[in-house]
């Protein structure tokens, strides 16, 4: 397993099972989401050569000592250095707004209005349950990713069998809610978060 790390936070940006390098996981990143948002990622001694790095959100990314051979729109403000940099300003966006330009640019990818709120009402009635430890259990059990594949019906499904799981639930929750979470949490993080997101005070979903 391959993390993406913040530089300084040690937030992790972005998780792959099955890449064996940094650069393996920034690519799938990429292709998973173009423009995926990997602002102040520690990229330090990554092979990146011939790497094609249109779009992404890489401002402030510790590139230090990394190997850029011929990689291709390389953002011009990052410095190859890893020292602490000044705060830099970005414009932050809301969920609403990711969820719509991911929408715009990825309209073959179903949406679920509400998907926090759909999950937690199954997983809390109907005799279904949430269970982290695999995808997809039975028809009633799944685990976060699972679900947001299950209630997406056949077009989630079909996507699930293009793209893989993990890339379809991420680019589902992505179209929905603006934003991807944790798949790799316990069944009791992950249901504390649902109820988070699903209350009536979380941040509107895209699209809402």
């Amino acid at each position: 397993m391959i993390e993406i790390k913040h530089r300084f936070t040690g937030a992790v940006l972005f998780r792959s099972d099955t890449a064996e390098s940094v650069r393996a996981a920034l690519l799938e990143a990429l292709k998973a989401d173009p423009r995926a948002d990997l602002a102040g990622a520690d990229l330090a001694g990554a092979d990146l050569a011939g790497a094609y790095l249109a779009g992404a959100d890489l401002a402030g990314a510790d590139l230090a000592g990394a190997y850029l051979a011929d990689a291709r729109n390389v953002p011009t403000d990052l410095s190859a250095r890893s020292e602490p940099v000044e705060p830099y300003e970005r414009k932050v966006r809301t969920d609403a707004e990711r969820a719509a330009d991911f929408r715009a640019r990825h309209p073959e990818v179903p949406v679920v209005e509400n998907l926090d709120a759909q999950i937690l009402a199954r997983i809390t009635t109907d005799g279904c349950e949430l269970d982290m430890s695999d995808w997809h259990s039975c028809e009633t059990t799944h685990c976060r990713g699972g679900w947001a594949i299950h209630l997406a019906g056949k077009p989630g499904y079909d996507l699930e069998r293009k793209v893989g799981v993990i890339h379809a639930a991420r680019m589902i929750y992505r179209a929905s809610t603006g934003r991807v979470p944790h798949f790799y949490a316990s069944t009791e993080q992950a249901l504390a978060d649902i109820k988070r997101c699903a209350a009536p005070s979380a941040a509107p979903e895209g699209g809402q």
